[in-house]
């Protein structure tokens, strides 16, 4: 992500602050905080930049496509407001996601933003003096549209306590961040497994919706499992590690798919166990991907890691492990 200058700590600090709650009935998280506002295109540029990566975060260019496609913010999703249908179309939204409107000049952006507002959407901003106040500050444009697939919640899905001869499923939410339809093109990884998906090979998703489907465990024996499905999409592809314990062991945190790396953890730290006891070499990242250690060893130090969620790989020879933790 970019970094830039916050230049009003106060509205920034506001879109920051989401609280989440849990629902199980959506799949993933939602936003439980209702804020509704106008401002400026500074302002707006600012929070495009801050949620470049959020789930949650949707643009909305309410124009006529005439004006949308010759120039409009990278990712805005076009639903012209004078259109019969535009009423019926905002209500079948999302109203728990964060909306930022614009238009030309403001009048249309705040039109709409009455109708989200008496309509209950709970986060909801309009971009004051539309994109003719965002072109003056010389902010970035495109002519292009695609879709984007970004995804609510975690990539490693851990199935515990599943008896052999039954079967588990976890559900997976993907998003459409910005314009044109999305599809998926192919879930693969999972042959000879015993993991499954079960998906709409003819969904076809337009911006701002989204779509959930689920991955299933059926164990056939007492051992651990593991597999990794690559979502491909025509907006992008994602991995995703699913993990599959029918008797979930009290010392060992997670294993790899052949079960010869164990992790064992302690309040000091993990100790990296491998099937002829040879030392591994470990690599450590951030749930962001950045490293931050890697080397030959059998024991890790947690002690002077900062708070936050950590992968840890383990390799020995032909021997895999990965395991994820939270300090």
């Amino acid at each position: 992500m970019n970094n830039f200058l916050i230049r009003n700590t106060v509205i920034v600090t506001v879109f920051l602050s989401f609280a989440f709650e849990s629902l199980a009935q959506t799949c993933y998280e939602q936003l439980t905080d209702t804020i509704r506002a106008t401002i400026t295109s500074v302002q707006a540029h600012d929070t495009i930049l801050q949620n470049q990566d959020n789930p949650h975060f949707v643009i909305l260019d309410v124009r006529t496509p005439s004006e949308y496609n010759p120039s409009h913010i990278e990712k805005a999703i076009n639903y012209d407001y004078y259109s019969s249908s535009f009423t019926a179309t905002i209500n079948s939204l999302d109203k728990n996601k964060i909306y930022l409107l614009y238009c030309g000049s403001g009048t249309r952006s705040t039109l709409a933003f009455n109708i989200m507002t008496a309509n209950h959407f709970r986060n909801v901003y309009n971009m004051s003096g539309g994109l003719s106040s965002w072109n003056a500050n010389l902010f970035p444009v495109v002519t292009y549209t695609e879709p984007q697939f970004t995804y609510f919640g975690d990539s490693i899905r851990t199935f515990n306590n599943t008896p052999a001869g039954t079967t588990d499923s976890t559900c997976f939410t993907l998003t459409n961040s910005a314009n044109s339809q999305l599809s998926i093109t192919e879930i693969t990884g999972l042959d000879g497994t015993v993991f499954d998906v079960e998906f709409d090979t003819q969904l076809l998703l337009d911006g701002s919706f989204n779509y959930t489907f689920y991955f299933y465990y059926s164990p056939d024996d007492n051992l651990s499992d593991s597999a990794i499905a690559t979502i491909t999409t025509n907006g992008g592809s994602h991995l995703v590690y699913l993990y599959g314990y029918p008797e979930l062991s009290s010392s060992f945190t997670a294993e790899n798919t052949s079960g010869d790396i164990h992790f064992l953890s302690i309040n000091q730290g993990i100790y990296v166990k491998t099937k002829d006891n040879t030392e591994s070499f470990i690599e450590l990242y951030k749930i962001n991907g950045s490293v931050v250690l890697s080397k030959q060893c059998s024991f890790i130090s947690t002690e002077e890691l900062a708070s936050g969620m950590y992968i840890l790989r383990a390799t020995s020879g032909s021997q895999t492990g990965v395991m994820k933790f939270v300090r």
